[in-house]
């Protein structure tokens, strides 16, 4: 069966739900298509449970935003949908936690309220190109979507869609450590902020006596989520990621069972944690980093560092370099406070094929500038740029004028 969209997505996580609205309210058609049963991507099946990069470093407590137009549109009623609140850690970083399932479904919400044709449980398995275009897309069930007057954007995460097309992406020399998430009910009544505590004393406790291994006690609350005796928590993972589909496949595995290893001692541990059960397991783990496909500019860390602003900048990140290596805590390398960047149009355009567009976590970065832009704040913004610049390609429209709208739209100023 052959199909033809005017705009073609892959990946519904907050990249690619940003850009098929995007699209859609640019006047063209749009397909999605995921290959979980809902959208959200590590939002939803990694439970990531916060929105980082909407808002400036401070050490002030109030939030400042950092971004604006369809991003702060977003988190705005995930906030309100959520019943939550910035929270500020690290006493400059500002971030939202959010419910799992609010997230979904506004994304659900949002989708279908702009007529876009999603695919779910469907994967590309092939992609057929032809003299620098995108030909069509080959998914797991034997359809061919799309055409070489199809855009479209690469939002898998993983850059599936970008190295099928052109086998080609910016060399990094490690991956970043991944990390799973879940969900603990029966937890001592306590303040909010008490609970960081009580899990460090536990896990201290269990260093010093040996019974707990190093690479366990890496584990913490995801900060805001603590409500009537239950919170998410994160497990650092100390595997090093490769881009093999079974180790990462594997990981899965082994991650259940060290979290299953560490709840049974903060149970015999900690009177705090003496009736807490396990009560959501992310169905996914949290990989931060995958392929970087190659566009007409790569973003680095000095662009990051520097705070650099582009005439065609269409993204504006805020967040820190955030980098996880295997077994221990992050390494962070801060903006000054109050400062953002910009990702220009070209580090969301392939440089291989003429009709392909990339954004999310798979956006044309080194690994240190990818460290600050794949955070969900930000991804919300290329996403939404990345569906404006396919749109208007689509449509035979001018390529500066499209950067304006896309500026405008996310009151991206100079």
């Amino acid at each position: 069966m052959q199909n033809h969209a005017d705009v073609l997505i892959v990946g519904a996580g907050s990249a690619g739900m940003a850009a098929a609205v995007a699209a859609a309210r640019c006047g063209v058609q749009v397909e999605l298509l995921d290959r979980n049963a809902y959208p959200g991507g590590k939002a939803t099946a990694a439970m990531v449970g916060t929105v980082c990069g909407l808002y400036h470093c401070s050490p002030e407590e109030e939030a400042k935003w950092a971004v604006g137009g369809f991003a702060r549109e977003f988190a705005s009623a995930l906030a309100e949908k959520s019943k939550s609140k910035p929270v500020q850690f690290y006493n400059r970083l500002h971030f939202l936690p959010y419910d799992i399932h609010s997230f979904r479904e506004l994304s659900e919400g949002l989708l279908k309220e702009h007529g876009v044709k999603v695919r779910y449980q469907s994967e590309v398995r092939a992609v057929a190109t032809n003299d620098g275009f995108i030909e069509n897309v080959q998914t797991d069930s034997g359809d061919i979507l799309g055409t070489t007057q199809s855009q479209f954007i690469d939002c898998s995460g993983e850059s599936v869609l970008s190295f099928l097309a052109a086998k080609d992406w910016v060399r990094a020399e490690e991956n970043q450590a991944a990390a799973r998430v879940f969900k603990l009910e029966g937890i001592a009544s306590m303040p909010a902020d008490a609970l960081p505590f009580a899990l460090g004393m536990a896990l201290r406790k269990g260093l010093n006596s040996g019974e707990l291994a190093q690479d366990l006690a890496l584990l913490s609350v995801v900060q805001g989520t603590y409500r009537n005796g239950s919170s998410y928590f994160k497990l650092p993972l100390s595997d090093e990621v490769t881009n093999d589909a079974k180790q990462r496949a594997a990981m899965l595995k082994s991650s259940g069972e060290q979290i299953k290893t560490v709840v049974d001692y903060l149970r015999k541990a900690s009177v705090a944690f003496a009736d807490a059960k396990i009560s959501e397991m992310a169905p996914e783990v949290g990989f931060r980093t995958g392929f970087s496909p190659i566009g007409q500019v790569i973003l680095s860390a000095d662009d990051v560092l520097n705070a650099r602003r582009y005439p065609d900048g269409v993204a504006v990140g805020a967040w820190p370099i955030e980098f996880w290596r295997p077994g221990k805590q992050a390494e962070m390398q801060w903006l000054e406070d109050g400062e953002s960047y910009h990702i220009p149009a070209g580090a969301l355009t392939s440089a291989h094929a003429k009709n392909l567009y990339f954004a999310g976590r798979n956006l044309s970065a080194d690994a240190m500038a990818q460290a600050s832009a794949r955070v969900m704040g930000t991804c919300l913004q290329t996403g939404y740029a990345a569906g404006v610049l396919a749109a208007y390609a689509s449509l035979g429209k001018p390529r500066n004028e499209a950067i304006a709208r896309i500026r405008k739209d996310l009151e991206i100023n100079n």
